[in-house]
């Protein structure tokens, strides 16, 4: 996506998990623009948004493999080292073939 739309997908996705109770994909979509936007229009502000839809979305189903993904990468982003290694470990855990270390993923 170009950024006017990663923009609009981002204002869509607010609007979709504004309800008493979200679709966990759609937090994690959500995570996942957040971060994209952060890094291809350097605003790093959203990063903490990305972190907390990744975090709902994980509240809401813990198996959500790609939103453990997206937190430990936010986790990483904001220099959470301890706890992004611990996610990076959840993503580990819930998909074993997939090879991911702290600092082997990144947003730049």
């Amino acid at each position: 996506m170009v950024s006017g739309e990663l923009e609009k997908g981002l204002q869509v996705l607010e609007a979709a998990v504004t309800t008493p109770a979200p679709d966990p994909a759609w937090l994690n979509d959500l995570s996942a623009v957040y971060l994209a936007v952060a890094q291809r229009s350097d605003r790093p502000e959203l990063v903490p948004k990305a972190l907390a839809a990744a975090e709902r979305a994980t509240r809401l189903n813990g198996r959500l493999r790609e939103a453990v993904f997206n937190k430990a990468l936010a986790l990483e982003a904001i220099h959470l080292t301890d706890q992004a290694e611990a996610g990076w470990k959840g993503v580990r855990e819930l998909d074993p073939q997939l090879a991911v270390e702290p600092g082997s993923v990144s947003l730049t």
